[in-house]
């Protein structure tokens, strides 16, 4: 998938989950272009509309900001969402990737796009990991290798 084709799909999941604006911070569109080569193009979009869905949901009903990092550093893939939201404690981080764990309200959330999406980055040799504070917001990282592992 080509860069524009990627942010083209980006524009369609922002408008999905209700966010007018993400930022895409790519610093080599042929990274973003190559990743797609190595895996799964629409389970890599799949984990990444989960966690913008995620940080949507983040930032409520006030305005607030999401950021999409991309670049290659030492032969992987580094993606970053990154929002400004409510942010959650360290319990809560701990959980989740867990099928199931949502902190949504009853009905608002299945508990599965987070552990979909560790499962497709684990699958492809990669890790995801969050970083997060309460009131300043959240930031996953998902690394993938550019060439898979044989």
């Amino acid at each position: 998938m080509s860069t524009p084709a990627f942010a083209a799909r980006l524009s369609l999941t922002g408008n999905a989950i209700g966010v007018t604006t993400i930022y895409l911070q790519a610093a080599d569109a042929d990274s973003l272009s190559a990743a797609y080569q190595e895996v799964n193009a629409a389970l890599l979009s799949s984990a990444l509309e989960a966690l913008l869905h995620n940080a949507a949901q983040a930032l409520g009903s006030g305005p607030g900001r999401i950021i999409l990092r991309a670049r290659e550093h030492g032969g992987e893939l580094v993606i970053e969402v990154e929002d400004n939201g409510c942010g959650m404690d360290e319990a809560t981080c701990a959980r989740v990737f867990e099928p199931f764990f949502t902190t949504r309200p009853v009905g608002q959330g299945r508990g599965l796009g987070l552990s979909s999406a560790y499962r497709f980055v684990a699958s492809h040799g990669g890790r995801i990991v969050v970083r997060s504070r309460l009131g300043r917001g959240t930031c996953f990282r998902v690394t993938l290798p550019l060439e898979r592992p044989r």
